[in-house]
């Protein structure tokens, strides 16, 4: 830090700064208006980096005027190291010409979407807060989550997903969604943007207009979402109309495809009528726009270049366009949008107002007492993480949260003989606490030819030597064993750790419970209440169908 104070003293009196104190409107004007093309076009770009430390690449791109740097699941497994490598950034961008420091992102949802891991905490994630029905159970997830981020440098996070669960057939949304109710996922999509908000990250809603009735993963392909204006205004949007009353800051379009909106299946994140008409006029939203990855299958529909797609997304109305990786990649579009502002005023005046608004919201969100330390301080990170008082909340809401899908209560005797069969070894450890009796069977996690069909045997040959079968289903290697279990079906619970449509897959499953994540709380809560010791609490939050 001292070489950025010392780079101010030398600072000519009156001279545009970002830590000028004047108001946020006033010093993004002052400062876009003086400001290179290069330094312009580095404001609406966001990439990512190829390791977890310092690379001296990503410290010329930051010389070159990169605004934003984007920590991904590769980047963030060693929380020293991760603090240690964004403070080297910030100070970077500290020393350049007008001391704006970097928006440094991540994807922190809570439950199976954590790109910081290390000493971080699991969380039972969205649709366990969506079960428990409780705006505390949102806002203190999201506030301790928040807490953890903001030690590490964090200033921005991918967060709430308010994508509604609607299509149950594709996985991608699932239990990362609130509800498939638009009003109970605006209502804990606020609570969550304020703890968020109350501990100093800047919050940003996902994924515009909405994800949740695709029909693919927008990572592999290009979701066409058969719904209308009238049908997206009534739902999907309804927790962006309350999100931009309520004054959040960023927002993150998907590469989603509305064709009887637009007329053509075109991304949304490269759709005028989406980004300006609808978001920016309709909506009145102020806020940064935020791509969701270029990289992604998604936004590569058609036959232009991946630069030609980042220039109609700024052209469309984005702010901040980011891009994962490759350095190849980085650069080819750097040369070419930097080109193209050269060439076109409009195209460079659409950078600037981008740029404007860009660091408009980060001398509003990045300054003040409350904000993110912009150099994380040194300290031993094994002392900070995880929160202190994360394990008890985690504890209590994956209690609130814990399902009955099917059955009439679980009270399994303690005496009872038990076999649990799993991929994860933690229910093994969780059976042995709550049961006399338990036994665990562990399904093969990297299976060799003929191995799954050796295990699904010996699993038939021990059903009827046990009193109870705890199966845990993940949607992951268990889902094989299913469908020629149904015989021994009074003796089986099944525990759906993830998405609790899977139990579609299990027509005659008559006990299961859903826990919506797979950390060590909600599995302990899991065999707690299996033993009957404790009684489930949560409410389904997805309209009940024939198959529950």
């Amino acid at each position: 830090m001292a070489v950025s104070l010392l780079f101010l003293l030398t600072l000519p009196l009156g001279a545009q700064h970002f830590s000028n104190n004047i108001q946020p409107d006033e010093l993004a004007r002052q400062l876009t208006s003086v400001m290179t093309d290069q330094l312009l076009l580095g404001q609406v770009l966001m990439f990512g980096w190829d390791s977890n430390l310092v690379e001296d690449e990503t410290l010329d791109w930051i010389d070159l005027g990169l605004g934003s740097l984007k920590i991904f699941g590769w980047n963030g497994r060693d929380n020293q190291v991760l603090a240690e490598t964004v403070g080297s950034y910030q100070q970077q961008a500290l020393q350049g010409p007008y001391g704006i420091p970097l928006f440094i992102a991540t994807d922190q949802e809570g439950g199976w979407v954590r790109h910081v891991t290390g000493r971080t905490s699991v969380t039972p994630g969205n649709m366990a807060i969506g079960a428990s029905g409780r705006a505390y159970d949102s806002y203190t997830s999201s506030k301790l989550i928040a807490q953890e981020l903001r030690i590490l440098g964090v200033n921005m996070n991918f967060a709430p997903d308010v994508d509604l669960y609607g299509n149950w057939e594709t996985s991608i949304v699932s239990s990362r969604a609130f509800s498939s109710d638009p009003h109970e996922t605006a209502w804990l999509a606020n609570a969550w943007f304020h703890g968020q908000q109350d501990s100093g990250i800047i919050a940003t809603a996902k994924h515009f207009p909405g994800h949740g009735f695709g029909d693919k993963d927008s990572h592999g392909g290009l979701p066409v979402i058969n719904r209308d204006l009238e049908t997206l205004m009534a739902a999907d949007l309804v927790p962006y109309e309350v999100l931009i009353q309520q004054g959040i800051h960023a927002i993150m379009v998907g590469h989603l495809a509305f064709p009887l909106i637009t007329g053509e299946p075109i991304p949304a994140s490269r759709s005028h009528f989406f980004l300006t008409e609808l978001l920016r006029h309709d909506m009145g939203y102020k806020g940064l726009v935020i791509t969701d990855d270029m990289i992604m299958q998604g936004a590569r529909q058609g036959d232009e270049s991946l630069p030609e797609l980042c220039e109609l997304s700024l052209k469309a109305g984005a702010d901040l366009i980011l891009i994962s990786r490759s350095s190849d990649t980085h650069r080819r579009i750097w040369n070419y949008l930097l080109m193209k502002m050269q060439e076109d005023g409009d195209f460079k005046n659409r950078v600037r107002e981008s740029a404007y608004r860009v660091i408009r919201i980060k001398a509003m969100d990045l300054k003040g007492p409350n904000a993110v330390p912009i150099i994380p301080e040194q300290q031993d990170f094994s002392q900070l993480l995880p929160h202190g008082d994360m394990r008890n909340f985690n504890l209590d809401l994956a209690y609130r949260s814990a399902t009955q899908l099917r059955g009439e209560g679980f009270q399994f005797s303690r005496d009872d003989k038990i076999l649990v069969v799993s991929e994860d070894r933690r229910f093994a450890q969780h059976g042995e606490t709550y049961f006399n009796n338990a036994d665990f069977l562990l399904v093969p996690g990297n299976p060799q030819p003929g191995e799954l069909t050796a295990f699904r045997l010996n699993l038939k040959s021990k059903m009827q030597n046990y009193d109870r079968i705890i199966i845990s289903y993940s949607g992951g290697r268990e889902g094989f064993l299913l469908d020629e279990l149904e015989p021994w079906a009074d003796k089986i619970t099944v525990v759906l750790t993830r998405n609790p449509y899977w139990i579609f897959n299990i027509p005659w499953c008559r006990s299961a419970l859903a826990t919506y994540m797979d950390s060590d709380e909600t599995i302990e809560v899991a065999m707690a209440i299996l033993a009957g010791n404790l009684q489930p609490q949560g409410i389904l939050p997805l309209k009940r169908g024939d198959h529950f």
